[in-house]
């Protein structure tokens, strides 16, 4: 894919993807940028918009291709992941993949592409119990699974570790 209007006479590399970035800083009509990614992993001419969704429409605008709204993927900055202990879960079975627990019929932990970090409770999302909105989660610095139980405010610990609490949910010896 090429901008539109490309000639072919300037050196521009094929884009691969696109990144929606949201800034703190600066002002608010530069709060979300999107940038073109190179094959060769170049970061290419983006815009800024006002809103997400104008910033979405960029691609569609400049390229003439429409991305559907779950073809976007949310990241977590590295610098904010750093401060969660996410060796054992990376490093497990199901670091990358997820946990469906077909018991259950639940994705119980989500793949890393879903994970992310809840800035504002400062909580690593790891997955979800099914019900009554309950999350599974790291909190900084910390191996032990919680419990986050959003209706009480309140965390319990399931697990000492993601290993223990995938085994743990597999063998029923955790429930919520």
């Amino acid at each position: 894919m090429f901008p539109a209007g490309y000639s072919g006479d300037a050196l521009v590399e094929k884009t691969c993807a696109f990144l929606l970035s949201v800034s703190d800083e600066g002002t608010e009509e530069e709060r979300f940028w999107v940038t073109c990614l190179g094959t060769s992993g170049a970061l290419m001419a983006g815009d800024a918009y006002y809103t997400v969704d104008a910033a979405k429409r960029f691609p569609s605008q400049e390229f003439d291709i429409s991305i559907r709204d779950d073809n976007w993927s949310r990241f977590t900055p590295a610098s904010t992941i750093a401060k969660f202990e996410l060796a054992k879960v990376e490093d497990s079975p199901y670091g990358l993949g997820g946990y469906y627990c077909d018991k259950n019929k639940l994705q119980v932990v989500l793949p890393l592409r879903d994970r992310y970090v809840d800035e504002l409770r400062g909580l690593y999302i790891l997955g979800h119990a099914g019900c009554d909105g309950i999350e599974f989660v790291l909190k900084p610095a910390d191996e032990c699974v919680y419990a986050c139980y959003p209706i009480d405010e309140e965390l319990r610990p399931v697990a000492p570790d993601f290993p223990a609490f995938v085994e743990g949910w597999s063998s029923g010896q955790i429930s919520v």
